[in-house]
């Protein structure tokens, strides 16, 4: 079991200091001696080569209007999301009935019954009656050409998988392709719902695998 979590956060941190090195276009040798200095200052971390520019909020958003244009309203991403069509938009939208690829999302512990949210775990758990309607009503819509099956779930219930699996299977069987596109965990049950898409999309830093696997 140490070997294995030793070799999991050596995987991490690899991975990190290959990114670093490639965005920040330094050797892999500097950014780990920078990671083993660590915590930087910030003038620090601009004379290493980390950050390109130190400044205030209003310095932020001023270089933003110069790029862009003075008379942009600009947005937090929380409030960009929110913002909602026009209802013509939407109708005309409805009206053409436009081929559509369908995303369906596994987050959390997979459960059987209905998915559950908590006020502390806004992911809490992934229920296989909920995630299973979902799928049969993107293989009823005939403008869903596809599916994006979204996991980032440590597993659960077994039995809780297998009925998510076997949507899965029945969507391909009707001929719509479904792409399993994992997360930070997809891992056990999460692992399990995955393998049965036409093809699975994973992070390098991806958990995933059997439970057996894994541990």
């Amino acid at each position: 079991y140490r070997e294995a979590a030793s070799r999991l956060a050596e995987s991490a941190y690899e991975q990190v200091v290959d990114v670093v090195a490639t965005a920040r276009r330094l050797p892999a040798q500097r950014v780990r001696e920078l990671v083993d200095a660590a915590p930087l200052s910030a003038g620090e971390a601009r004379e290493a080569g980390l950050v390109d520019r130190i400044g205030y909020r209003d310095e932020v958003y001023a270089d933003v209007r110069r790029r862009v244009g003075e008379d942009v309203r600009l947005l937090y991403l929380g409030r960009y999301r929110r913002g909602r069509a026009p209802a013509r938009m939407l109708g005309r939208v409805r009206r053409r009935r436009r081929p559509v690829v369908a995303l369906v999302t596994v987050a959390g512990a997979i459960q059987q019954g209905r998915s559950r949210r908590s006020p502390l775990l806004p992911t809490a758990g992934a229920g296989s009656d909920t995630i299973g309607a979902a799928l049969r009503s993107a293989g009823r819509d005939d403008a869903v050409k596809a599916v994006v099956l979204r996991v980032d779930s440590p597993g659960g219930s077994y039995v809780a998988s297998d009925v998510i699996w076997r949507e899965v299977e029945q969507l391909r069987t009707a001929g719509k392709p479904v792409v399993a596109s994992m997360g930070d965990v997809a891992a056990s049950g999460g692992y399990f719902v995955s393998v049965g898409a036409d093809a699975i999309v994973a992070q390098p830093g991806t958990i995933t695998g059997s439970i057996g696997v894994y541990s």
